[in-house]
């Protein structure tokens, strides 16, 4: 029996390239008034995504690299400050028309939920921005598609065992990504780290999510999680932007690049205008095409904005980092394939699909249920076709 099914309005948190998306949900109540509009529709939300994530990265990388704007917690508290106003306004105008429900804080342990997922978020951000400083987008992208290994990673951490066949996935993903990192040649320890930092934070900000959201009366659905992790990301980072960053420096930074002109400004507020772009979007497509789908298309994605930073910024890109890219997003897709066949799998040993194919996947299932003390069936049970 295969579990596909999701519940409306649930949030689901996800990578976000470029630091940006922080959720998406699937509704599964899309509709149009016709098939071909919905295709219409469905493009358009597409195309919206990828341009402002693209547009994203490469504004980030313009403020830290060109404009030699070193303040990336700064940054990022321009972001959460105009998401908060961008989100009430769209909360508000929804639930005029009809469209939104705004959700609140149910209790005093969703709140502290929420605020631990906001400090995981922003932080990630501030640290995949300040990773492109020192090394370029296209290998920044590519370590960020190691997401799905630190998932993982920190689920076992917490008790939750995915499928062998899974496992086995993630092997082209941290395989090809070790293989770019060998073969880039603007390779930078610092923005490395960085961006690995950024990446296992988004992977711990999934897992947290799970966990501390897996109540159904606390989840929230997108737009409204916007709403309420802005501001307290903003109020984790603000106090730590002006102690580690100072005023005087921000202030003196900001003055010493508009005078005369006011493109850095403009750059500074298309960040925020692509960051929030980004969610809705991000929302969007989800809600249209579902969950699974949004992850292969946020492949294409990674490397379309790899790509594109390579002919905007002209960094040298060899052989072998291109092919470490490709594989990576490779082992990735198989990663969501196997997910998409279910993330649960373990039973009795006559209930187990038979075959070379499913051996490391019963491995693992054995280990599961001695470690979990017991034999699990029922509707958690999840085969794989036979």
């Amino acid at each position: 029996m295969r579990q596909t099914s999701s519940k409306p309005g649930s949030a689901i948190l996800s990578r976000d390239n470029g630091g940006s998306e922080l959720m998406a949900v699937g509704n599964g109540s899309s509709s149009a008034p016709s098939r071909q509009t919905n295709k219409y529709l469905v493009a358009f939300y597409v195309t919206g995504w990828y341009t402002t994530n693209i547009s994203l990265n490469l504004l980030n990388k313009a403020l830290m690299s060109s404009y030699k704007f070193k303040f990336p917690i700064f940054v990022v508290c321009v972001h959460m400050f105009f998401q908060t106003i961008f989100a009430n306004m769209v909360v508000g105008l929804g639930s005029y028309y009809g469209l939104i429900t705004p959700q609140s804080i149910r209790s005093r342990k969703q709140g502290l939920s929420l605020f631990a997922l906001s400090a995981a978020h922003g932080i990630s951000i501030v640290s995949s921005i300040a990773a492109v400083s020192y090394i370029p987008v296209s290998f920044d992208q590519t370590i960020g598609a190691t997401t799905p290994f630190f998932t993982a990673a920190f689920n076992l951490l917490v008790g939750k065992f995915e499928r062998g066949i899974t496992y086995m996935s993630l092997v082209p993903v941290v395989g090809g990504m070790a293989m770019a990192a060998e073969g880039e040649l603007s390779f930078v320890w610092m923005g490395f780290l960085l961006s690995c930092l950024a990446t296992g934070l988004r992977g711990l900000k999934s897992v947290l999510g799970a966990l501390l959201l897996k109540d159904e009366r606390n989840k929230l659905d997108a737009i409204n999680l916007l709403r309420y992790n802005s501001p307290m990301a903003l109020a984790i980072l603000l106090p730590l932007s002006l102690v580690m960053e100072g005023w005087s420096n921000i202030r003196q930074g900001i003055e010493s690049r508009t005078q005369g002109d006011y493109e850095f400004l403009y750059a500074l507020f298309a960040t925020a205008i692509g960051a929030f772009g980004t969610n809705v979007f991000a929302w969007l497509v989800t809600g249209s095409t579902g969950a699974l789908t949004s992850q292969v298309l946020g492949n294409g994605k990674a490397v379309s904005c790899a790509v594109i930073s390579v002919l905007v910024f002209q960094n040298p890109m060899s052989y072998q980092s291109c092919v470490g890219l490709a594989i990576t997003i490779c082992g990735v897709f198989l990663y969501s394939e196997t997910k998409r066949e279910g993330s649960i799998f373990y039973g009795r040993p006559s209930e187990r699909p038979r075959g070379l194919a499913n051996t490391f996947n019963n491995i693992v299932d054995e280990y599961r249920i001695r470690v979990g003390g017991g034999y699990v069936s029922g509707p958690e049970y999840i085969a794989t076709p036979r």
